[in-house]
């Protein structure tokens, strides 16, 4: 008998505003991926950081890495990061509170 495992569907976002802006928090600070990964409270969110940075990478992750990252960088809460819900168009997007 074969078991599958199965996951919760995420019903919430957090789409990255800019890429070029998490980039100049990031330099402006001095951060490497590594540096805002720990500052952040995980070093596992390295690789999410640098996809996020990357021309070509991804542009969402979940709620909680968000938070982290714009604490970590001093920035306002939703400065770096707008609500997106799964299935949602440009449209339904809302800064995070």
């Amino acid at each position: 008998m074969t078991m599958t495992t199965t996951y919760p569907r995420r019903e919430v976002y957090m789409k990255l505003i800019s890429k070029d802006a998490l980039r100049a928090y990031m330099d402006a600070r001095g951060f490497s991926n590594m540096t805002l990964a720990r500052k952040a409270g995980d070093e596992k969110y390295r690789s999410t950081i640098s996809l996020l940075r990357a021309p070509n990478g991804r542009t969402t992750c979940g709620p909680k890495v968000a938070g982290a990252i714009e604490k970590a960088l001093g920035a306002p809460p939703g400065s770096l990061f707008v609500v997106e819900m799964a299935n949602d168009n440009v449209t339904n997007r809302r800064p995070a509170a």
